[in-house]
């Protein structure tokens, strides 16, 4: 330790711009609320009630639209192309009650006839909400899935070709049901729906909360907890891991590789108070000194949470989350060679502000992280 006592004075004094300094015992964190609350998921998954049989179970219907083609969705749902007048007919004879047009007006031209005067004649309730990517706000997508779970059943959601149906069905499954947008794309291309229109925005308006399921109707968006701009601004701390780098992230956190012994000391010293261990069992061999006895001996504490992609579940991830959310701050996340911790940390920051996966994933990649592992368990986890 005698060759870190110069660092350890430089690092006092410039501890606004690199690692953190030591945190006074009873002043809050800056960067962060006073008081940390026990961690809740807000993943839509979590709170969304279950997915009812046959809405991701699409049968070809007897309607023949003029692009694409038509599906049912359990009893209720019918996705379709556009229709031609008699199919509306038929529809009303077989049932329908509601029909949502979801068609941008400039592409209504030629057909013939005017869709909301014809199926209001047939007596089923009619609601246009043109929808187009460049149209896509929270605003709109809440007033899509109020309709949608308002209308009266069954319904049936008419497009052009099925694309953007497809599109605006990921979204109503993703925030009445939790569905991750993931599932819902890979039924749609089994029935030939090359892309998802307003895939992207469905993505970003599921992980950020921008809406919350309802039972008869759409409820006001949540708003999460603004994210503090440090915890996505890192900055190389004076520890050493044996592979990879050590950034801090605000007071209260730093991600780091695997640390030598001498490191622990020298992150006690610096007002460091709990270690999370992220690494498996089976890695930890060779090391020359047991961690947990190490980081405990020194007065921190110490937690050992053993993170792979093959024992990602929900549980795991509710784990990770709550265990950083209760740590006594300063907090130090200690993986292999910081691949998993950033794959982590975009989960922690997803689920608690809602930051998109691609927002961490690109400063990450700034810094030299090639890949976040668990990114596809974080994706599906979050509905992006």
């Amino acid at each position: 330790m005698t060759s870190k006592l110069s660092p350890v004075l430089l690092f006092v004094l410039i501890a606004s711009v690199a690692c953190a300094s030591p945190v006074a015992k009873d002043e809050p964190a800056k960067d962060e609320p006073a008081k940390e609350e026990p961690a809740k998921n807000d993943a839509p998954k979590s709170q969304a009630k279950k997915l009812p049989a046959g809405l991701l179970d699409p049968k070809e219907a007897d309607y023949f639209p003029q692009r694409g083609a038509c599906y049912s969705l359990g009893k209720d749902y019918f996705l379709t192309g556009q229709l031609a007048q008699p199919d509306y007919e038929f529809a009303k004879e077989n049932g329908v009650k509601s029909v949502i047009l979801v068609r941008m007006e400039r592409e209504l031209g030629g057909l013939g006839f005017d869709q909301a005067a014809a199926i209001q004649a047939l007596g089923m309730n009619f609601e246009h909400i043109p929808i187009g990517p460049e149209l896509m706000k929270t605003e709109l997508a809440n007033k899509f899935v109020e309709s949608v779970a308002k209308a009266q059943k069954p319904l049936m959601i008419v497009g052009s070709n099925g694309n953007r149906v497809w599109g605006l069905w990921s979204l109503y499954l993703g925030q009445q049901f939790g569905v991750p947008v993931d599932q819902t794309k890979a039924v749609a291309t089994k029935v030939g729906i090359k892309r998802l229109v307003i895939e992207d925005f469905a993505r970003k308006h599921l992980a950020s909360g921008g809406g919350k399921k309802s039972s008869d109707g759409a409820k006001a968006p949540t708003k999460k907890e603004k994210m503090p701009a440090a915890l996505l601004q890192p900055v190389e701390a004076d520890y050493f891991p044996q592979r990879g780098a050590c950034y801090g992230l605000g007071k209260n956190y730093f991600l780091t590789g695997q640390l030598a012994q001498p490191d622990y000391e020298f992150a006690k010293e610096n007002g460091v108070k709990s270690v999370l261990l992220v690494r498996m069992d089976r890695e930890l061999g060779g090391l020359g000194f047991d961690q947990a006895t190490a980081i405990k001996g020194l007065g921190m504490n110490f937690e050992h949470i053993p993170v792979g992609p093959e024992l990602m579940k929900k549980e795991f991830a509710d784990k990770f989350v709550e265990s950083v959310t209760k740590a006594p701050k300063p907090l130090m996340i200690v993986g292999s060679n910081g691949n998993r911790v950033w794959g982590l940390w975009s989960l922690y920051l997803g689920r608690r502000y809602g930051t998109p996966v691609d927002q961490t994933k690109a400063v990450a990649t700034k810094v030299g992280i090639k890949k976040l592992v668990i990114e596809d368990f974080v994706r599906k986890h979050l509905g992006q």
